[in-house]
Formats: C-alpha cells, sequence, structure tokens
C-alpha cells in the first residue's frame, strides 16, 4: 500500500491502453472488477500486466523479428480461448465445427511454440559455441594472462587487461 510497483516510464492509463490492445480478455476482466467496484483486483491486474507489456516492448526494439513471432502466438492464444468459449457453449453441428478449428488452431500454435523453442535452442547453441571458443583461448594464452596478472599485483607496468 502507497507504493508505486508499476514499471518506470509506464502511467497506469498507458498499461490499461496496452492491455486492452494485446490482452482482450484481461482488459475485459479489469473492466468488470472495475465495474464491480473491485478497484484493488483490477490495479492488481494492471500492475502484473506492467512487465508483460515491458518485455514485449523491449523485444519489439531488440528483436522486431521475434517480437512479430510473439504477437503471432499471442494471437493464436487469444483465438483458441475464444475457440474453447464457443465450442464450450454451442451444440451438435455447431460445436463439432468449433472443436474441428479448435484442434486445426492448437496443432498450430503448438507448431509456432516448436519452431520459438528451437530458435531459441540455436541461440543457445551459438552463446555455448562462442563461450567455448572463449575459453579455448583463454587456456592457450594462460601462462601470458597469469604472468601479466603476476606483474599487475607486485606493482609493476602492464598494458594489458587482465
Amino acid at each position: 500500500p502507497g507504493r508505486d510497483r508499476r514499471p518506470p516510464g509506464f502511467s497506469p492509463e498507458e498499461v490499461r491502453a496496452w492491455v486492452k490492445a494485446t490482452e482482450p480478455e484481461t482488459g475485459k476482466q479489469v473492466q468488470r472488477l472495475e465495474e464491480g467496484n473491485r478497484r484493488e483486483e483490477a490495479n492488481r491486474l494492471l500492475m502484473e500486466a506492467g512487465p508483460r507489456m515491458r518485455e514485449l516492448k523491449d523485444l519489439k526494439d531488440r528483436d522486431p523479428k521475434g517480437w512479430e513471432r510473439a504477437q503471432e502466438l499471442r494471437g493464436l492464444e487469444r483465438r483458441s480461448v475464444e475457440l474453447g468459449e464457443r465450442a464450450r457453449q454451442a451444440a451438435g453441428a455447431e460445436r463439432e465445427k468449433a472443436l474441428g478449428e479448435l484442434k486445426d488452431l492448437l496443432g498450430k500454435l503448438f507448431d509456432a511454440r516448436e519452431e520459438s523453442r528451437n530458435r531459441e535452442l540455436g541461440e543457445l547453441k551459438r552463446r555455448v559455441a562462442e563461450i567455448e571458443k572463449s575459453l579455448a583461448e583463454r587456456k592457450a594464452r594462460k601462462e601470458g594472462i597469469v604472468e601479466r596478472r603476476r606483474r599487475e599485483l607486485m606493482g609493476e607496468a602492464v598494458n594489458e587487461d587482465w
């Protein structure tokens, strides 16, 4: 109470607008809570959305293609929730149709997530290879590195970094 836990730089209005645009279900839930005079719960949802907003904005700046993929996944996820709701409320042929669409969509969502994980794995492998190369180079230069550090600790002039 009394402490502002929003991410720096985002006003409540900005978070609210972002939630409404990118997380419609959360936006609707916030609206229902506010209409039911449950502002504290609505504010909690908005505060929880702040870090997601920051993460996606950072991703957009850092990796626009990654941001596009994340948006695509979020859209597929939202659509799956809508189809699930439609299937639960429908009956007969309409229910079967919604279930078929849901199954197809969930297959696409699964594939998109696996593609994202494969990309992440590729990036991790690249980083591991980079670290392994650095370790091998340092190991090959061990004697020189140790000698430079010894001279540095003895107060001798050292021109190279440790």
